[in-house]
């Protein structure tokens, strides 16, 4: 495997996991955990984990293509 693919293996793998954490974070977010008046702050802080989650899968599916030679 050459130094370039290791480094697309390594990178679509951080996107994985970081995609993993930004899912738990809203999923943790939505089962109602959060009480009082946070409900604001929780619509803030899930549309910014949703956004993060598609730059991360962009690079998730970026960089297997290249890891796979495509």
């Amino acid at each position: 495997m050459t130094k370039d693919k290791k480094r697309a293996l390594k990178l679509a793998a951080q996107a994985h996991t970081d995609l993993n954490i930004f899912a738990a974070i809203v999923a943790l977010l939505e089962s109602g955990c959060v009480y009082g008046g946070s409900a604001a702050a929780v619509r803030r802080i899930t549309k910014i984990c949703q956004k993060e989650q598609q730059r991360q899968l962009r690079i998730y599916d970026d960089q297997t293509v290249k890891a796979l030679g495509g």
